[in-house]
């Protein structure tokens, strides 16, 4: 197997505690972290297996002790790019201090921004003053390293008012980039916060309408649209191809965890992507104790056993009668562990599952 890609979560230590986290940030067993040492060795061993595309997140990144000299290691090989995800709300009282150093690094930094109301972002992340903090790091970021940065947005029922807002503050602010996240339901939340059929199809007819209301020689940032996979058919004819709009579907035709990228948690457990980080069933070994053969042997065994689960769900309802079932083919399997405590069942967030819109 190739590999093409791995997510780094150097520390899943964090100073917010936001409500769609995945991360299990707030797991006292999770606060092992690796040592430099071993993560040179990890580089170098991921380096050799082909991995040029290094995505550090967390936890919050700037948290981790040694975060300067990882990327410096990254860096040091040849055709490498680092993305970096943060919360973005120690960049401003640090910045000077290494933040800036570390940012003259990486080739992308995304900032978490859920809205324009201060209030509404604070709560969603769960840290008075966050939302002010951040927009000083984006200010800051965007001053010093224009086309560097990017705001992600997970879109969810507390925000999906503020797709609106978001967008018009990035144009004025000329940020080249802003994704809107799919919300998967893989945290230790209770409340149901998915977006379904008629929510999705607004928030795309939302950006939509921003880019065309834009007169041609005004400043247009790239908008990315995370969207699970049963609406491909139901977007299909909403479609119209601009080129600042990407929409892209998650899972589509299948989960692709596995598959040319891993994640690589702080204390060293491999999955197969962002969302299974906290799901030890779904390791495929240790980096600091298996070799990269035997990972990538695991890896293997997890794609064909997420194949399994597309096979027995295909024979039970509501997959087995559904019309959408070829794109999604079962949806998201964190999802499903994380509400049923097994991946064979289908994804909690199903427009198709009971109780669903």
């Amino acid at each position: 197997m190739i590999l093409k890609k791995a997510f780094l979560y150097p520390t899943l230590t964090c100073n917010l505690n936001c409500i769609m986290c995945y991360s299990k940030s707030e797991d006292p067993g999770k606060k092992k972290e690796m040592t430099l040492e071993q993560y040179r060795e990890l580089v170098a061993k991921l380096y050799k297996v082909g991995v040029r595309h290094f995505d550090i997140s967390g936890g919050e990144p700037f948290l981790y002790r040694d975060l300067e000299p990882l990327v410096r290691e990254i860096k040091s090989y040849p055709d490498t790019r680092i993305d970096l995800v943060s919360n973005g709300t120690l960049i401003a009282s640090r910045y000077e201090k290494d933040i800036r150093r570390i940012l003259e690094k990486v080739d992308q930094v995304f900032l978490s921004l859920d809205s324009m109301d201060a209030d509404k972002h604070d709560s969603i992340r769960r840290g008075e003053g966050a939302f002010e903090k951040t927009m000083a790091a984006i200010r800051l970021v965007q001053r010093d390293f224009q086309g560097k940065i990017g705001i992600n947005c997970v879109v969810s029922e507390e925000n999906r008012d503020q797709v609106d807002p978001l967008l018009e503050f990035v144009r004025q602010e000329k940020i080249a980039y802003i994704s809107f996240l799919r919300y998967i339901d893989v945290s230790s939340n209770k409340k149901n916060l998915n977006l379904y059929v008629q929510e999705n199809i607004e928030l795309y007819q939302k950006v939509l309408s921003f880019v065309k209301n834009q007169r041609e020689e005004e400043f247009l940032p790239k908008i990315e649209i995370g969207m699970p996979g049963y609406m491909v058919p139901l977007l299909k004819k909403q479609i119209v191809r601009h080129p600042a709009i990407s929409v892209y579907y998650d899972p589509i035709r299948g989960c692709h965890a596995y598959e040319g990228n891993f994640a690589v948690t702080s204390d060293g457990e491999v999955t197969g992507c962002t969302a299974m980080v906290k799901y030890l069933k779904l390791s495929c070994g240790n980096v600091t104790t298996d070799s990269m053969e035997k990972i990538q042997s695991r890896l293997q065994q997890k794609k064909e056993l997420l194949r399994d689960r597309e096979t027995l769900l295909k024979t039970k309802e509501p997959c087995k009668s559904c019309e959408y079932f070829s794109y999604c083919r079962g949806g998201c399997p964190a999802a499903a562990i994380q509400r049923y405590g097994t991946i064979m069942m289908p994804d909690p967030s199903c427009a198709k599952q009971s109780g669903n819109k």
